[in-house]
């Protein structure tokens, strides 16, 4: 890690931020605060009950109040009252909080399996634990629903739930929709995070 990256990830540390952490390997996701860091490795604490293991692979999003951090890590150690020490792998990516740590993606097409029906969609940004669309069809928050997204690295099989939904004003009838990963199997899983890393 640079020593610049460092001394923005430790100003996010001191400021006892939110973190997310999501597992790769079924996108499964867990909140807690950071606590510390020291080189390479840091740790959170979380009061969400978990069953990972050490060894488990995850993506850590941190949102501070000028920075924000992406990071792929591994668990190191699991001790007592909820605390969990990590291994980042690779370097950790720094943005200004005023962005999302969502990646903008194009040329991305997909389908919605939504009330028997197959409703084309495009995908416009991923997060770890999320995607962004656009379709022709209007969705209610909360509506439950599957997605098969065409990645690079295959088909990517999804259930998603709606968080928002906004028309676009420029596009006619088309609508912006915001949906959290409710569901994915474990080859879907791998799919989707390398597909969010190669997008990043």
């Amino acid at each position: 890690m640079s020593a610049v990256n460092k001394r923005i990830f430790q100003a996010i540390v001191v400021s006892g931020s939110r973190a997310r952490l999501t597992r790769k390997r079924d996108a499964k996701s867990i909140y807690g605060w950071a606590r510390t860091i020291e080189d390479d490795r840091f740790t959170l604490e979380t009061s969400c009950e978990m069953d990972f293991a050490v060894g488990d692979e995850f993506v850590l999003e941190v949102s501070g109040k000028k920075y924000s951090l992406l990071c792929h890590t591994t668990l190191e150690h699991v001790f007592q009252k909820g605390i969990l020490s990590f291994k980042a792998l690779g370097t950790p990516k720094v943005i200004e909080a005023s962005q999302q740590l969502r990646i903008q993606v194009s040329n991305v097409e997909g389908t919605a399996l939504y009330n028997g029906s197959e409703i084309p969609l495009t995908l416009v940004d991923v997060a770890p634990g999320g995607i962004g669309f656009v379709s022709s069809v209007p969705f209610a928050k909360g509506d439950r629903f599957g997605v098969q997204v065409n990645s690079s690295f295959g088909i990517v099989s999804l259930v998603v739930t709606v968080r928002h939904c906004r028309p676009i004003e420029a596009q006619g009838s088309k609508f912006r929709v915001g949906a959290q990963i409710a569901e994915v199997g474990r080859v879907d899983s791998g799919r989707f995070l390398r597909f969010f890393e190669d997008a990043a």
